[in-house]
């Protein structure tokens, strides 16, 4: 298990949702990191597990960065197993 913070964006989490696979982070990573953005984005309805962390964006993103996003994807209401 790797012991520093892990922060993610959505697409892997989406992409574990969908295949039941979420705990596979926990398994590997502990405790993930999450931008308030991302908990909007895949689930606007319910709350992560324990071991997903929220927290704000402390730096700046680049305008780059924001125009090379994929944009929303939605998921179903009742994400976190």
């Amino acid at each position: 298990m790797i012991v520093a913070p892990v922060v993610s964006n959505a697409s892997p989490i989406i992409a574990l949702i969908q295949i039941e696979q979420l705990h596979l982070l926990e398994q590997l990573f502990g405790t993930v990191v999450i931008p308030y953005a991302v908990v909007r984005e895949i689930s606007p309805t319910t709350s992560p597990p324990s071991w997903i962390e929220q927290q704000p964006i402390t730096q700046a993103l680049s305008a780059a960065i924001l125009d090379a996003s994929l944009g929303r994807v939605k998921v179903k209401p009742s994400v976190w197993h």
